[in-house]
């Protein structure tokens, strides 16, 4: 019974893994094809993004983007399996879970702000797709067509139904 569960925790473990990109970038490190990599980070959480930075420092040597730049310009020698960690969009959840633990790995990081967010108390459309999901009482949802249905628990899949539903409509109409 033991080795049953932890067959299925190995499989779990190895989904995961692959749906982040981490085996990919294990398979680079092995043929030592990636000189430079650049991982883009939206919203992390604390123990996964810890779990990643154990990963990546175990097989990258992780660098700053002006290292990068500066390899790429010539001005450095290159080393082998550099990668630069980036965090998009500007989210609370970078200064909160994010950037004590790159102080605590004193690992190097660039943070790319959006700027037409910043000091406004706006939300991008894709926040306020999960703050409305997260707050609504209502079990289903109509947009243009298509229903969703949402449940009282766990409403990941359909927060990511609904935003995928909405990628295909102009920036404009979804910031509305």
């Amino acid at each position: 019974m033991q080795a049953r569960y932890k067959d299925l925790i190995r499989k779990a473990y190895g989904s995961l893994l692959y749906r982040t990109g981490l085996t990919w970038l294990a398979y680079q490190y092995r043929r030592r094809q990636v000189a430079l990599t650049i991982l883009a980070y939206h919203q992390m959480d604390t123990t996964t993004f810890e779990a990643h930075l154990k990963y990546l420092t175990r097989y990258f040597t992780i660098i700053s983007l002006r290292e990068a730049c500066e390899m790429l310009r010539g001005e450095r020698e290159w080393r082998p399996s550099c990668l630069v960690l980036t965090f998009d969009d500007g989210h609370y959840s970078f200064y909160r879970h994010v950037f004590p633990l790159l102080q605590k790995y004193r690992l190097p990081a660039v943070t790319f702000l959006a700027t037409d967010f910043v000091g406004t108390g706006r939300l991008y459309w894709f926040d306020r797709v999960d703050a409305i999901i997260d707050q609504t009482r209502q079990n289903r949802l109509r947009i243009d067509g298509a229903a969703f249905h949402i449940p009282a628990s766990n409403r990941l899949d359909v927060k990511e139904a609904i935003k995928e539903h909405l990628k295909q409509y102009p920036e404009a109409v979804k910031q509305e």
